[in-house]
C-alpha cells in the first residue's frame, strides 16, 4: 500500500510537471529592447514610459522614436526589429516558439526588419501600414510609410534579402492578391480615402539610407545573411 500511494504521488508530480512545461511552452514569446541611440517612449495601456536596454514589452504596446533615435528590438531570440527616428508601431505577438504570431502596425515612419530563420508554417510575421500588409516567412526588409497634405499616404517596401508577399488594403478593408517583392527589388504603394495601388516598381536604392541603417545591414552580412547589396557597397554607403 505504502508503494502504491507513492507511486501515485509520483506519477501526479509528474503530470503538474507536464502541465507547467505545457504553459510555459504556450505563454512563450519574448519582445526586447535590444538596443537604443536617443530616447524613446512605450505606451502601454494609456500609460507612457521612456524605455531603456533590456526592457521587456508586451504584445499590444505602442512604441514611438524621437527625432535622433535608431532603436532596436529582438523578438524571440531570431528576429530583430530596427526602428528609426520619428517612428511609431504597435505590436502584437502571440503563440509559442513553435507556432508565433508576430504583427508590426507601422503608424509612421520606417522599420527595418530581420528574420534570422525561415517561420514554421504554423507562424505568420506580418507588417501593416494604412495602404498595404507584408507578410513574410524568412528575410530582411524595409518599409517606410509617409503622408501628404492632402491625405494620401505612400508606403515603400525594399526588399533586401528573400521575398515578401505584399497586399493593398482598400478603403472599405478588402485586400488584393498578393504581389511578391524579391530580393532587390522595391514597390512605392499610394492609397487614399478611394483607392490604393501600386505608383512604382524597380531596383532597390540604398542612396537614402542612413548611416545606422547601412551599418545595421552591414552587421547582417558579417552574420552571412545573403542580401542584394555586398558589404564593400554598404562600406562605400557609410
Amino acid at each position: 500500500m505504502k508503494n502504491f500511494v507513492l507511486m501515485i504521488g509520483v506519477l501526479v508530480s509528474a503530470l503538474f510537471c507536464l502541465m507547467g512545461c505545457e504553459k510555459k511552452e504556450e505563454d512563450y514569446r519574448q519582445i526586447q529592447i535590444y538596443k537604443i541611440e536617443g530616447k524613446a517612449l512605450v505606451t502601454r495601456q494609456g500609460t507612457s514610459m521612456e524605455v531603456y536596454e533590456n526592457m521587456l514589452l508586451q504584445s499590444g504596446d505602442t512604441l514611438a522614436t524621437d527625432s535622433e533615435t535608431y532603436l532596436q528590438l529582438k523578438l524571440d531570440e531570431d528576429k530583430y526589429i530596427l526602428m528609426e527616428p520619428h517612428t511609431e508601431i504597435s505590436l502584437y505577438a502571440t503563440g509559442n516558439s513553435i507556432d508565433s504570431n508576430t504583427g508590426i502596425s507601422l503608424v509612421k515612419g520606417a522599420i527595418v526588419n530581420q528574420l534570422d530563420n525561415p517561420l514554421s508554417e504554423e507562424s505568420t510575421y506580418q507588417v501593416t501600414t494604412p495602404n498595404s500588409t507584408m507578410a513574410v516567412r524568412g528575410t530582411t526588409f524595409r518599409v517606410e510609410i509617409t503622408y501628404h497634405k492632402s491625405g494620401e499616404s505612400f508606403a515603400k517596401i525594399a526588399v533586401y534579402g528573400g521575398k515578401v508577399e505584399c497586399k493593398l488594403i482598400f478603403p472599405d478593408g478588402t485586400i488584393k492578391e498578393p504581389e511578391v517583392v524579391e530580393s532587390g527589388e522595391e514597390v512605392l504603394v499610394r492609397g487614399d480615402k478611394k483607392e490604393s495601388e501600386y505608383v512604382r516598381t524597380g531596383q532597390t536604392s540604398y542612396d537614402e539610407l542612413k548611416k545606422q541603417v547601412l551599418e545595421f545591414l552591414d552587421q547582417l552580412i558579417e552574420k552571412g545573411e545573403e542580401l542584394s547589396i555586398s558589404k564593400e557597397e554598404v562600406e562605400e554607403q557609410i
